[in-house]
């Protein structure tokens, strides 16, 4: 292998690394968003640890795929855990231009929110403030859209069934997967 074809793999590979740490980090932000994990947003996490147990000696999947199953271990997700783990993530993806990396993981914040396919008002206003965090995003789609529709419903105080489900079709339009039954994620949603 040439010089040249090494540098590629080395930063394909990083790539790949910073991607799944990006959707990592997504998964459980979206899961914790209402400070309760049920089983629906749950499978989006062990599909992600499916996906990655082959990387479970290396570094740094050796860390936070034992983080993930300390967290699970006793069947509670603690805000502590979750924070460990988050901080990792951040750790393992380091300084740089994090726009495209955090518009991925609005993308999977989305997709765990809508994995149970109900939309309460606790996760719209831990979207919300997910949304007020990284408002350098605003002008990048969907960001603007996302925010108006969040800023919408919480406005309303209370949501009846019609405006949930439109609530939630907008949503799913935007997750990364489309859902026949509660916790399907798309093929190949989280494959390298």
């Amino acid at each position: 292998m040439t010089s040249a074809s090494l540098e590629y793999v080395q930063l394909i590979e990083h790539e790949r690394q910073q991607e799944s740490i990006n959707v990592l980090q997504g998964i459980i932000e979206g899961i914790c968003i209402d400070g309760t994990v049920n089983l629906a947003e749950l499978g989006l996490l062990l599909r992600w640890l499916d996906q990655h147990a082959g990387f479970r000696t290396r570094a740094p999947y050796n860390e936070l795929i034992s983080l993930i199953k300390g967290a699970l271990s006793d069947g509670r997700f603690l805000a502590s855990e979750r924070d460990d783990i988050l901080r990792l993530c951040e750790r393992v993806r380091g300084q740089h231009d994090n726009t495209a990396a955090d518009l991925q993981r609005l993308q999977i914040i989305i997709a765990a929110i809508v994995a149970d396919a109900a939309v309460t008002q606790d996760e719209l206003r831990g979207l919300a403030g997910w949304l007020e965090q990284h408002r350098h995003l605003a002008r990048c789609w969907p960001y603007d859209d996302i925010a108006s529709l969040v800023a919408d419903a919480l406005a309303h105080g209370s949501m009846d069934a019609h405006a949930q489900q439109s609530l939630k079709n907008l949503l799913m339009e935007f997750a990364p997967a489309r859902r026949d039954k509660p916790g399907a994620a798309a093929p190949g949603m989280f494959a390298r």
